[in-house]
């Protein structure tokens, strides 16, 4: 390992400091129960200045360890395990054993061939206490050298037709792996691969909300979401503000909940509602309301709670890097999910909602220079790394603004709990 991050190093010399820029992001995975189990976590290497080194995945790898060290599992996946791409070139290298083995799954991509080094590599990590999992697996006899080695396959369900499936699990079964299952976008495939035995799955459908039961209804929580909307407003004035809080229960107790909370880090206690609408002021007050968009203890729908206000921040940040509206790129960041967080057409709860319309267009549309934003994260979170939308963020330290997007999540999460 040495020699590889060695001859990264010497590659950095030669190049400017943008071609070792690394972009990062994150996928949660799910348990049976829809509770998070793990990270997937997203990266590539930024060389558009150095074609020499752009098929150099190792020296990627090295500075996306480096990165992640430097980073903290804490502030990136907090106490989940994370998922990290490695290619033959990163196995070789040993580069893993740089990460403890309880907080890293090591995940071997689809290109890597079965040959005795690789084999050797593998062995010697899983002697160390490392997880290996397997990605992108369609079953055949040849990688029967590589399935007995594995923790986890994870199997991508479009990449395989309905009626082959329960062979292809079958065959897996054999080796006694945990499966998991890649690109879930439906209920139905939720219900079925459960069926088959998978106990891991990965998709955007994970964060939907479950259907709501007892007295929180679809009612209350577009109710919610009208009134989140309404403090977004900028003409807002104190009084009404304060009215706002005061009038909504939940709300009132979630401010002082939170503004004693240890982020703040106050001298006293603060326990009249006025004097915590104050000193919080209008913007964080319209953050702590989303918070009541989702109910407690509802793992996934607070999953997908984190990953709005993380996008919100990340909208927001980049906003004031490319001097637009941070609070109007934060808005629009924030209301970027409300169809997932009322299960209905995006299109549909706009019209309910008191936003702009440069505000609902760039949400809709990605119309403007809010819209094309928004467009960069939302590309971002996918690890669309490449896509023109977040090429033309080149020359942000994308990995510091999602870092810090991250640090704002979990203290508001973390605050509301």
């Amino acid at each position: 390992m040495r020699g590889a991050a060695a001859s990264a190093a010497a590659g950095s010399t030669t190049s400017p400091v943008t071609t070792r820029q690394v972009f990062i992001g994150r996928q949660a995975i799910f348990d049976e129960q829809r509770q998070v189990a793990a990270y997937a976590l997203l990266y590539r290497h930024n060389d558009q200045t150095d074609s020499a080194q752009r098929g150099d995945r190792n020296a990627t790898s090295v500075v996306m360890v480096d990165a992640l060290m430097s980073i903290g599992f804490e502030r990136l996946v907090g106490p989940q395990r994370a998922f990290l791409n490695m290619d033959t070139a990163s196995l070789l290298a040993e580069l893993p054993l740089s990460l403890p083995p309880q907080r890293v799954v090591i995940e071997v991509l689809e290109t890597v061939a079965p040959e005795p080094p690789v084999l050797a590599a593998l062995g010697h990590l899983r002697e160390r206490g490392y997880r290996i999992a397997l990605d992108d697996v369609v079953y055949q006899p040849a990688l029967d050298p590589l399935l007995a080695l594995a923790d986890i396959v994870k199997v991508d369900l479009p990449a395989i037709a309905d009626a082959d499936l329960p062979a292809q699990v079958e065959a897996l079964r054999r080796f006694g792996v945990q499966l998991l299952a890649e690109k879930v976008e439906t209920e139905g495939q939720f219900a079925r691969a459960q069926d088959l035995g998978f106990t891991l799955f990965q998709g955007y459908w994970l964060a939907r909300p479950k259907t709501m039961t007892g007295s929180r209804g679809p009612d209350d929580r577009a109710a919610t979401l009208r009134l989140a909307a309404r403090l977004q407003d900028p003409a807002l004035q104190t009084r009404e503000l304060y009215d706002l809080v005061r009038h909504n229960a939940s709300l009132s107790h979630r401010l002082l909940r939170y503004i004693n909370s240890a982020t703040f880090y106050l001298s006293r206690r603060i326990d009249s509602l006025r004097q915590a609408v104050v000193l919080l002021g209008q913007r964080q007050i319209g953050q702590i309301a989303a918070l009541l968009l989702l109910d407690e203890g509802d793992s996934p729908p607070h999953e997908l709670l984190g990953l709005t206000l993380l996008r919100a921040r990340l909208c927001e940040l980049l906003a004031r890097e490319r001097k637009l509206d941070p609070d109007a790129a934060f808005t629009v960041g924030l209301f970027s999910t409300a169809g997932l967080l009322l299960d209905q057409p995006l299109a549909a709860v706009m019209k309910d909602l008191p936003l702009s319309q440069p505000v609902v267009r760039a949400i809709l549309h990605r119309e403007g220079g809010l819209g094309r934003l928004l467009e960069a994260v939302v590309e971002y979170e996918q690890g669309h790394f490449e896509h023109p939308a977040v090429a033309e963020l080149a020359g942000l330290d994308l990995t510091a603004l999602y870092v810090d997007a991250v640090d704002f999540t979990q203290n508001i999460l973390a605050a509301s709990r």
